[in-house]
């Protein structure tokens, strides 16, 4: 027996310490969130996402707050900094996130005793400036969630009691009907009293208990709107207290409606709120372009749209699509599941609007003027510019190379963020804000072309004829009529602006202009009445010139001749072979 404990010692030693290491691979693994936490924190708040901050700090809370191990945040002095009026100071922040951390700091920061005016007891307004900044719908919240988390468990447990005999008292069961409505009714009026606070839209005007719970001022609601998440935690630790203490059903479906509908009024509000943000986003473009060898020229308005659209499909999955404890899922509604495909559809084309109003300003439209025949009048440049920033024709090439990058790069990755985050399916709102900025592409472009070639359309029938021109001259052709070289010269600086802006538009603006061009080149030689030999042959010049130049950038109508004479040379090859070159011929290459 000694001998095989002897053998096997130091397989049974290295087993064991294979079976520690396995379970403490096991705990880390399984608190890994807590483990990592500390880092987690420390970069959120470098990196100014302080929401983020309080929301792992209260998974933290409620995961390991009432276990029999101690478990220590500690959250030192950082400056907060935060996007709410700039009439709050850096301290007013850094109480009011610590105060919602429950930070130990949280003290050192002056707050005044909230005063109780009726049986659960409302805030009174306070002198701190950072409390005044809240409105009094959130604080009034807070103040009724914790006094209904401190006071109502010592009714029910005093009822409990009684029941139960350890009062040393007389029971008398028949009571516990009464006793239950004497539960469900602090309950419903805790629901209703909320609801009137945060959710007046959910109660029925009509309903005889409607003033009981009492009427806020429509002002004040507007304001509510960024505090929805923060008085959903309220709700939720106050409807975790009531289920410890195993109420009945109908008290706890009470807060849970309570708080299903807080969770889409939050999600709604969230989502409209960032819609309303993109929207004027154009007041922040600066036109500054930026290129890169893919999607060329764009401004940081698509990012900024990108970057906000993130921010708020984290923010509402973090805290109205997670569930708290014993929460129907958001989502398994269908009504909410509608909501959220019209609330995202709007937020989407949020970004096509500030587009719009971007290129189609009433500023850049009447400070923009038309070129001017460099042949019959002065120089062709934007004048009546002279103000800082580029003129109306650049402004609508950069808002439609934004656009285009928004519909083929942008959209794409948000859907990869809704999917990464869970959202269920949203084809349809993607598919209708894509459709929607093709439809803003056509109109941008329409406007563009048409400032651009009516006037250098305009300019080429009093050019052709500067100088009393006739085409029933007797004076043989020596180059291209000058008309034709202003033609070419106006072209290129559409190119130049095109290509300034994003190169990948060159042909498509380009071949529309063009066609424009050889439309009224036709019309203007229909209109001669006669032509003379040497008319004949400078018109031939003057219309191979501007086809030679432009081949490149042919539309789809002149492509199908040079398709069909294509055609035409394999087909009738043989038959052209007589008319070649005969000495071309007797070699064999022309066969």
């Amino acid at each position: 027996m000694l001998e095989a404990n002897k053998l096997f010692e130091e397989v049974l030693a290295r087993r064991d310490r294979a079976d520690a290491t396995r379970n403490a691979l096991g705990v880390l693994q399984r608190f890994k969130f807590l483990f990592s936490l500390p880092v987690s924190i420390e970069r959120n708040i470098r990196k100014g996402d302080y929401d983020v901050v309080i929301n792992d700090y209260a998974r933290a809370k409620n995961l390991f707050g009432k276990t029999d191990v101690p478990v220590r945040i500690s959250l030192g002095k950082v400056s907060f900094r935060h996007h709410y009026p700039k009439r709050i100071s850096a301290d007013d922040f850094l109480a009011a996130y610590l105060q919602r951390l429950d930070s130990p700091l949280a003290g050192k920061t002056p707050r005044s005793t909230p005063q109780s005016n009726n049986k659960f007891g409302s805030k009174t307004p306070v002198s701190q400036d950072w409390q005044s900044s809240v409105p009094q719908r959130v604080l009034f919240v807070e103040e009724l969630s914790e006094i209904t988390t401190n006071m109502f468990p010592d009714l029910w447990k005093l009822g409990q009691a009684y029941f139960s005999g350890e009062l040393h008292v007389k029971v008398e069961p028949e009571k516990q009907t009464h006793f239950k409505r004497m539960v469900l009714a602090p309950i419903e009026l805790l629901s209703g009293l909320l609801r009137a606070a945060i959710l007046p839209h959910t109660l029925d005007r009509m309903s005889p208990l409607r003033t009981s719970y009492g009427m806020w001022p429509p002002q004040g609601l507007d304001g509510v709107g960024p505090w929805l998440p923060h008085c959903l935690r309220y709700i939720r630790s106050t409807y975790t207290s009531l289920i410890r203490l195993d109420l009945p059903n109908e008290a706890l479906t009470i807060i849970a409606s309570l708080i299903f509908d807080l969770r889409l009024h939050c999600m709604s509000t969230l989502f409209q709120q960032a819609a309303e943000h993109i929207k004027c986003l154009h007041k922040k473009e600066t036109w500054h372009i930026e290129f890169d060898t893919k999607h060329s020229g764009i401004t940081q308005l698509p990012s900024e749209f990108e970057n906000k659209v993130q921010e708020v499909v984290q923010m509402v999955k973090e805290s109205v699509l997670l569930g708290g404890h014993r929460e129907s899922p958001l989502l398994d509604n269908a009504n909410a599941q509608r909501e959220l495909n019209a609330l995202i559809q709007g937020l989407l084309l949020s970004f096509t609007q500030a587009l719009d109003t971007l290129a189609f300003s009433n500023d850049g439209m009447q400070n923009e003027s038309s070129a001017v025949s460099q042949l019959i009048g002065s120089p062709a440049i934007y004048r009546g510019n002279e103000g800082s920033g580029p003129g109306w024709e650049q402004r609508l090439l950069t808002t439609l190379s934004n656009s285009q990058y928004t519909a083929k790069v942008v959209l794409p990755r948000l859907s990869e963020v809704f999917s990464r985050h869970d959202y269920p399916p949203l084809t349809l709102p993607v598919a209708t804000a894509t459709s929607a900025l093709s439809a803003l592409d056509r109109q941008i472009l329409e406007v563009y072309l048409e400032q651009k070639s009516d006037p250098l359309v305009g300019t080429i029938e009093p050019s052709m004829y500067l100088g009393r021109f006739d085409w029933d001259t007797t004076r043989r052709p020596t180059d291209v009529q000058p008309y034709i070289k202003e033609i070419i010269t106006n072209m290129i600086g559409v190119h130049a602006e095109v290509h300034h802006v994003n190169p990948n538009l060159v042909s498509r603006v380009l071949s529309q202009i063009v066609e424009t061009v050889a439309e009224e080149l036709s019309r203007l030689m229909s209109c001669v009445t006669r032509f003379s030999i040497q008319g004949n042959q400078q018109a031939r010049v003057d219309i191979r010139a501007v086809q030679e130049t432009v081949s490149l950038y042919t539309t789809p109508t002149a492509q199908l001749v040079e398709d069909l004479l294509a055609k035409f040379r394999v087909r009738m090859r043989l038959q052209l072979m007589c008319f070649g070159d005969m000495k071309i011929v007797s070699s064999g290459q022309g066969i």
